[in-house]
């Protein structure tokens, strides 16, 4: 029997589903509790809270520092190219509160300073951090594997973070150039898959979420969208980050050397490229044009 559930938190649309015997119920509940502790958009989360005592040893909750350890190991796997520390730019750029509620003009944007992802310390629930940090893009991973694991033969998808779980389970790749459309449909089991886009995030002319650390500007780059498949959520999302900033032929030979991962690029002139291994979770779709 399949159970789904359908809601919004963590500023996405939130689907999940349980192939099985069990209730959905507290999934809501959970990942409010979730939203509440690593939400940089409240202001009373246990996230805000850590970033107001910058330069300080900090008690923290094993959830906060298991989502902290992940996007260190993010940083580290990319070699820098995401980091939680790109809050300022983030802010500096405009997205300084909900994304409904972004503005559409801005001034013109210069560099700031970042810290370096490796002046960040954790030791036994306890942290000190360079500057204030941001972690949406680990979070939503983080929850979607944590809650698809608890669940059991689950899939769960938070904004584009999807974890599948216990079985093989089919995830449409959507068409950004038509976003009602299905461009293709792959099948994964205990695997995550994450899209990072510049098509969605978007507010203004060349604003959007996706911060090159190098810069510390939002990214040029010539993708539009890339998706990741990858056994951790977290790492599947920072490496469709890590594709689009380096762009399309760098990042996808550099995805080709990372063990497991598979991904597929759309560009901005409208062409489509894969890595190697790619076709191997291709179920559905016209793949003959993909480069």
């Amino acid at each position: 029997m399949l159970s789904r559930s359908t809601f919004r938190a963590m500023g996405s649309s939130i689907n999940v589903w349980l192939d099985g015997h069990g209730t959905l119920y507290h999934v809501p509940y959970q990942i409010e509790a979730y939203e509440a502790c690593l939400s940089r958009f409240r202001p009373n989360s246990e996230l805000n809270q850590l970033n107001q005592q910058v330069g300080e040893w900090v008690l923290v909750s094993s959830v906060l520092q298991d989502n902290l350890i992940a996007a260190h190991e993010a940083a580290q796997a990319t070699d820098g190219l995401v980091t939680p520390l790109v809050l300022n730019a983030l802010i500096m750029a405009g997205y300084d509160r909900d994304f409904d509620d972004l503005p559409t003009s801005y001034q013109s944007l210069a560099p700031i300073h970042l810290h370096h992802w490796q002046q960040i310390e954790i030791i036994n629930n306890h942290v000190w951090l360079p500057d204030q940090i941001d972690l949406g893009g680990t979070a939503k991973g983080w929850v979607a594997q944590t809650l698809a694991q608890e669940l059991g033969v689950a899939l769960v998808d938070i904004g584009g973070d999807i974890f599948a779980n216990g079985k093989s389970w089919a995830i449409h790749i959507t068409d950004p150039f038509n976003p009602s459309k299905s461009f293709a449909t792959v099948a994964i089991e205990n695997q995550a898959i994450a899209t990072s886009g510049t098509d969605y995030h978007r507010w203004g002319k060349n604003r959007h979420h996706i911060i090159d650390p190098r810069t510390t500007l939002p990214a040029e780059t010539d993708v539009l969208s890339a998706t990741v498949i990858y056994p951790d959520a977290v790492l599947a999302e920072a490496f469709a980050k890590a594709v689009l900033l380096q762009g399309s032929h760098d990042g996808l030979a550099w995805l080709n050397n990372q063990e497991d991962a598979a991904g597929l690029v759309f560009r901005h002139d409208g062409s489509v490229l894969a890595t190697s291994n790619f076709q191997a979770y291709f179920i559905q779709g016209d793949l003959s044009h993909v480069q």
